[in-house]
């Protein structure tokens, strides 16, 4: 893999996770984390969301096309549908996620929903899988 395509993968995966959009999903919830609360959660979410990706990856090929018989391009297909309903979804309702009506603090946000499906979500793992089919695994 050349220089060139791991600078463009990144990009597209930048693109893909958005990370500002993480930052203001966390300091959005309420009632408001600490900074060390904050700082935890973003780097177990990071990693939870980091093996995610690399399983799927390495693994996602060989599971899709050999035990499942799918293409990557159906995946592909399938993944673009599946983010514009999500998209849709949001649009119409105004809202991703749905608060509770107590307003009690979450335990754990970082593997749910933070690492997955927000950063790890339907669109990066199809771009992982397409992108190892494609150019290899790094």
């Amino acid at each position: 893999m050349s220089l060139a395509q791991i600078i463009e993968n990144t990009l597209y995966f930048l693109a893909l996770i958005n990370p500002v959009s993480k930052v203001l999903f966390l300091t959005a919830k309420k009632p408001a984390y600490t900074r060390q609360e904050l700082f935890s959660l973003s780097i177990k979410a990071t990693l939870v969301a980091l093996l995610i990706l690399s399983i799927l990856s390495s693994f996602g090929n060989f599971l899709l096309v050999s035990v499942f018989h799918v293409e990557i391009y159906s995946l592909s297909v399938a993944g673009g549908i599946i983010l514009f309903i999500i998209g849709l979804t949001a649009v119409r309702e105004g809202k991703f996620f749905e608060e509770s009506q107590e307003n009690q603090r979450t335990p754990d946000i970082s593997v749910v929903p933070l690492a997955a499906p927000l950063i790890a979500g339907p669109g990066t793992m199809t771009a992982a899988i397409s992108f190892a089919s494609f150019n290899g695994t790094i």
